[in-house]
Order: structure tokens, then sequence, then C-alpha cells
């Protein structure tokens, strides 16, 4: 599961799966952010720290060839860095380390890509006990892929979403199939692929698991288990943090899933979240 390799649970073999561990390849993006800094220091000050996040990826002066580093602390527009700075920089253009594709790991090659760079997830270094983790921004950021995706299948899923306001953490490319952490009190958890799931879900990080069955469903996670009729349309593929048809966008970080073309019974489905549970401490 996610970063345990291969996919073979010994429940069944994964149609889709990803996670941020196998994530290397980074596009690096224009932005409007200048910064200046001195040659063996490891920091820089920006011209704007607003849209920086800690843990993630920049390049300083080009794209291409320029020094990379990941950020470490951010103190208004003073920046910290992983490492010391080889060259001196003056109002040096700053590009932002970006996610354009999440290699499919089942061997389905069922890629999530997203082309417009302005709609590519940053990568975001050890933030979680180690994990690295795809934060999307809540405004347009989203990647998706097409492909041959039906009921029923089950799929596993950790993220931290910000629950301020709902969010759409996982939809179909060609058709409604939705995960939503709604912003209700507490938190709930909404699958819909015609009709509603729904079950209480924790704050902060989440694992939990959705079975997409029609009338034989459920959603799962560490407070418990709600069955329902989840309905019957038809996903198509994914699109991850977004809507599949308009721009609704979910606010928060991802980490790993993973979706099996079966209906896993209880037992899989618990047995699955406390190992995952287990392997990221969550």
């Amino acid at each position: 599961m996610f970063s345990n390799r291969p996919t073979n649970t010994g429940f069944s073999i994964a149609k889709y799966s990803a996670d941020t561990l196998t994530v290397s390849d980074l596009t690096f993006n224009s932005t409007a952010i200048t910064a200046t800094g001195n040659i063996g220091t490891n920091t820089i000050t920006v011209s704007s720290a607003t849209s920086l996040i800690l843990g993630m990826y920049i390049r300083l002066s080009n794209a291409v060839t320029g020094e990379t580093f990941f950020i470490t602390n951010i103190a208004g527009t003073t920046i910290t860095l992983s490492a010391n700075l080889a060259a001196n920089y003056a109002a040096t253009p700053v590009f932002f380390g970006c996610v354009s594709a999440l290699n499919d790991l089942s061997g389905n090659q069922n890629n999530l890509v997203q082309a417009t760079g302005a709609s590519q997830p940053l990568l975001i270094n050890n933030y979680f006990k180690g994990y690295k983790a795809l934060y999307f921004d809540g405004i347009d950021d989203n990647l998706k892929c097409a492909f041959n995706l039906v009921q029923p299948y089950t799929l596993y899923v950790f993220v931290n979403a910000d629950v301020g306001s709902s969010q759409f953490i996982f939809d179909g490319f060609t058709n409604q199939n939705i995960i939503r952490l709604d912003n209700t009190i507490p938190p709930t958890l909404q699958a819909n692929a015609g009709n509603n799931v729904r079950g209480s879900v924790a704050g902060g990080q989440n694992i939990f698991s959705v079975k997409f069955n029609q009338n034989d469903s459920q959603v799962s996670n560490s407070l418990g288990t709600t069955l329902g009729n989840i309905g019957n349309t038809q996903a198509g593929g994914i699109t991850l943090f977004g809507r599949f048809s308009n721009p609704e966008k979910a606010l928060g970080y991802f980490l790993g899933l993973e979706i099996f073309p079966y209906a896993h019974n209880q037992y899989t489905i618990d047995k699955t979240l406390k190992n995952l549970q287990k392997q990221y401490g969550a």
C-alpha cells in the first residue's frame, strides 16, 4: 500500500497506485517573486512571501540550471533554505517546484497529469514524519487521468485537507464519483455517485477508505464505518483535489492513493486501514 511495493497486498491487485515518495521530477515554474542573498549563507530576502509554503522547493535564477533548495523557515520576507547559497543573488527570479505528473505505480500507466503550470501542485519536503506531500492551493490545482474506472472499486487515500470549507478530494474524470470533506461540526466525509453516504471524520491527517459499490457501499476511517447506497454513476478516471466538470477545488495536502477494482469486504478494509495507520504513524 502506498509506499510499500509491489502493490499486491494479498487481497487484490491495484488498478491505480501513487504516493509522494515516488515523486522526483519537478517542473520549476516562473513567479513574480525575486530574491536577494549572499554566498555562503542559507537565507534569502524575497519580494513577497504570501505564496510560499514551508517545505516547498524553489530554484533561483534559472528554471533549469539554477540552485535548488527547499524552505525550512519563513519569517516575514526572510526565508531560510536547506543549504547555503553558492552564489550571490540580487533581485533574482524565484521558480516554484511543481508536480506535473504523479506516476501510476500499479503498472497500468494511469498517470495523473497537469500540463498547466498554474494548476500544478507544489511538492513539500518532510511534510509529515519524513514523508513528502503534494500541496494543492484550493484555487485551480488538480491532477487528472482518463481511464476505465467503473464500480465496484475500493480506494484508500491519505490527505490533510482544510475543513474550513467543503473540499473535493476526489472525483471522476467523466462523471461524478466524489469524495468530499464537508465543513460541518464535527467534519463529515461524503461520498457520492448519485446518492450520499456520509460518515464523521477527524480533523487533520486523514487516512480513509471509500467503497463504490452502488447499494452496498461504505465510507470508513478511524472513527468507524458508514454503510449506504452511493449511487451508480461511473467515474471514467480520476480528478484529484477537484471536480471533473467545474472549478471547485480542494485546499490541502496529499500523500497517497490506491484504487482496487473490487468491492473489498469489511475485514479487508479494516485491516488495510490499520496497516496504513501503522505504516504512516497517523
